[in-house]
């Protein structure tokens, strides 16, 4: 299967973290201090950079009653 970007969001399993922030409506320096926390859940490293595992941060995003 070719490499294709143009995958609607809803279909990723990894989020970069301005994908996960514009479909969250949250935003990246918000996202940054989530995703630094030790027992975040939907955080992911990729080399030197962190991505969003979508599943676990729609849980997330779906439960929490304050992202502040």
């Amino acid at each position: 299967m070719p490499y294709n970007q143009n995958i609607p969001i809803h279909e990723k399993l990894i989020l970069t973290q301005k994908e996960a922030a514009a479909y969250a409506g949250i935003g990246l320096n918000r996202l940054a201090e989530l995703l630094k926390e030790p027992d975040c859940p939907f955080a992911v490293r990729k080399g030197k950079k962190t991505a969003v595992k979508r599943q676990p941060f729609e849980e997330y995003i779906r439960n929490v009653k304050d992202i502040g």
